[in-house]
């Protein structure tokens, strides 16, 4: 709340821009200046709310919360905060709260252009603040698109990763099960000759792709076929046989000869053997793919690698940014392809970075065709004498051309408010300009919107 207090030069001068100043400086400050003090906890100003007054915060600090509840910014003992001479300000970004009992001095931004012809010092000084703040802003900006990002990539990880765990663990508990009748199976009248046999189909038999259709057909062919021969849940056990490659037409010839028992112990004997090998492959294929993810992210962050240029195959960045969001791809039932060449020259790059660029772009081609009946997101790289071209081109609505220029400009954004700062292509742009000396490219038109970065072949 607004208080009476006569400021020091003392206090005045606590203030970073202000520690050299004359005493008609602090003079003229004192006398134009009003004094607040808030307890801890209390509201300095809301989102939203006018602001016209110039703070120097004297003692203690506050925080300002962003809509999202995060801290933006803290201003301290010693800081300049509010709105300054030349800026545009009119409305306060997020809401202030008193971290503790704290005191500031406002200057209304009526007195501004008084204060700057009395203490001209102070036009240099508040500029180079404005400045600082501007660079504050871009930083804090850059880090919430990063961290957006991350949780994105997070997200759609974490959903890769449990579907092979689901399946390794679903997998191993039926394992389980199916050791627990292995005592069963030894005690079978099973003769040497006979073991060598099914042993012989075991080792021989190959399973193959098969649609729908076919597997049914098979499956239902075996079943009637083991019914026949006097098989319990003949269903069952055909289902674990065809998944190895058996049929009707591979096991008839061999379980001909055999008496009911022995044939009845064959065929569990057999059923057994092919349920532990499938859900081996189960088991197997689950921990490759966990294992093609972790690869995957270590590509994409670039783990253990320096952050200097060096030579890159573009294309393992962009199949692991494509691995990242996978989970995305196939939840907006995008078709993705790719056109890479087969001699592939490398090019220098901080591969960390170049994989950000990727992933701002294709995930932007995602979001470009969230309304779009055909979903096609094509990435093509195209080798040169002097540099290497990729381009990544969405099928969505396009970029209006009136919005083509601003579309790499810093916080301009096309999506809808909270879905992302605005930062995406200007870090792109960034990236591939400042630190690879490439160009970036926007060519729009409806039904087809191709973004192409250029990379030098040569440092």
């Amino acid at each position: 709340m607004q208080t009476d207090e006569t400021l020091t030069h003392a206090q005045l001068r606590y203030i970073h821009h202000f520690t050299d100043l004359d005493e008609a400086a602090l003079d003229w400050l004192a006398a134009h200046a009003v004094t607040y003090r808030y307890q801890q906890g209390d509201t300095v100003f809301r989102a939203g709310d006018p602001i016209d007054e110039l703070f120097l915060i004297l003692e203690g600090s506050f925080s300002v919360v962003n809509d999202k509840g995060h801290v933006a910014f803290r201003a301290q003992a010693g800081d300049i905060s509010g709105v300054l001479p030349h800026s545009r300000m009119t409305h306060t970004g997020g809401t202030g709260k008193a971290d503790g009992d704290i005191l500031i001095a406002g200057i209304h931004r009526d007195d501004f252009t008084a204060m700057l012809e009395h203490i001209p010092e102070l036009n240099t000084r508040l500029a180079a603040r404005m400045s600082d703040r501007i660079r504050e802003t871009a930083r804090n900006q850059q880090q919430q698109e990063k961290l957006l990002a991350l949780g994105k990539l997070s997200a759609g990880l974490a959903h890769e990763l449990n579907n092979p765990a689901a399946a390794l663990v679903r997998t191993a508990n039926a394992l389980q099960k199916r050791l627990a009748s292995l005592p069963t199976l030894a005690s079978m009248p099973l003769a040497g000759d006979t073991l060598a046999t099914l042993n012989a189909l075991l080792t021989n038999a190959t399973p193959s792709r098969l649609s729908t259709l076919e597997r049914g057909e098979r499956e239902d062919e075996l079943t009637d076929y083991l019914e026949d021969i006097g098989i319990e849940n003949a269903w069952q056990l055909a289902e674990a046989l065809v998944d190895i490659g058996l049929t009707q037409a591979v096991l008839e010839p061999p379980l001909t000869p055999l008496d009911d028992s022995t044939r009845r112990s064959a065929v569990l004997w057999l059923e057994m053997l092919a349920s532990l090998q499938s859900m081996s492959r189960e088991m197997g294929s689950a921990a490759s793919h966990i294992v093609t993810l972790v690869q995957s992210v270590k590509t994409y962050t670039h783990m253990d690698r320096s952050a200097d240029l060096e030579p890159c195959d573009v294309r393992e960045g962009i199949n692991s940014t494509l691995v990242m969001l996978a989970h995305k791809v196939r939840a907006n039932d995008v078709t993705v392809t790719t056109h890479y060449p087969d001699d592939m020259p490398l090019v220098p790059a901080r591969v960390g970075a170049l994989n950000q660029v990727w992933t701002n772009l294709i995930d932007n081609a995602i979001d470009a065709m969230s309304s779009s009946t055909h979903k096609q997101l094509t990435i093509t790289i195209t080798p040169a004498a002097k540099h290497l071209a990729v381009s990544v081109c969405d099928s969505g609505a396009g970029i209006p051309e009136t919005i083509q220029k601003k579309i790499f400009e810093p916080f301009f954004t096309t999506k809808d408010v909270g879905a992302g700062t605005g930062l995406g292509l200007d870090i792109v742009l960034s990236i591939v300009k400042d630190q690879h000396q490439g160009t970036v490219t926007l060519e729009s038109q409806p039904g087809e919107t191709v973004f192409t970065v250029r990379l030098p072949l040569e440092a």
